[in-house]
């Protein structure tokens, strides 16, 4: 007679144990455990590069609170580390944490070669179930930003230039992607 296999379902607290400083992102998705090797050199320039842009802008307008590289607990079993998010504003002033920003105005991974199907399916799913405003897929090989946004059909795939919005009416913020890549390694 065989024994039964046992899946653990991984839960935000159990990751409470584990170090900050062992050069792993983890995040639970559905219960699974995904462990990813810290990003590399032209990961983090891509993502200095939109943050600095994010935040001027953010700063500027009012439109949101900018978070770079912060664990996201939508509930026990989902748990995710973005790139980049922008949240509301709450009353004039910046969430003190995620619960009171309540909702996510933006999202932005950017492709590592181990997270391409994540990224592209499991998160996606995600995001869209908890009515991310957009997700954006930062692709830096095919030099593409691919844009999902709440309530449309399909992902847009931005190649020259990336608008950012988050109101109608609003100024928007204005991404050259060439330029972009260029910057930060050809």
């Amino acid at each position: 007679m065989s024994m039964p296999a046992f899946e653990t379902v991984w839960t935000v607290d159990m990751l409470s144990d584990f170090p900050d400083d062992d050069g792993h992102h983890y995040e639970i998705l559905d219960g699974d455990l995904v462990v990813s090797p810290s990003p590399g050199w032209g990961h983090r320039g891509i993502a200095a590069q939109l943050t600095m842009r994010f935040a001027s802008y953010c700063e500027a307008t009012n439109a949101g609170w900018l978070v770079p590289d912060i664990d996201i607990p939508f509930e026990p079993t989902n748990l995710v580390r973005p790139d980049l998010v922008v949240v509301p504003m709450v009353g004039g002033r910046a969430p003190r944490s995620f619960q009171e920003a309540a909702q996510l105005l933006l999202v932005v991974e950017i492709l590592s070669p181990s997270s391409k199907f994540r990224d592209h399916q499991r998160k996606l799913a995600l995001y869209m179930r908890k009515s991310v405003g957009e997700y954006w897929i930062v692709d830096p090989n095919a030099r593409v930003v691919h844009r999902w946004r709440l309530g449309a059909e399909g992902a847009e795939t931005c190649e020259e230039f990336i608008a950012w919005r988050p109101e109608p009416g609003a100024e928007p913020l204005l991404i050259d992607l060439p330029a972009l890549f260029e910057r930060v390694g050809g």
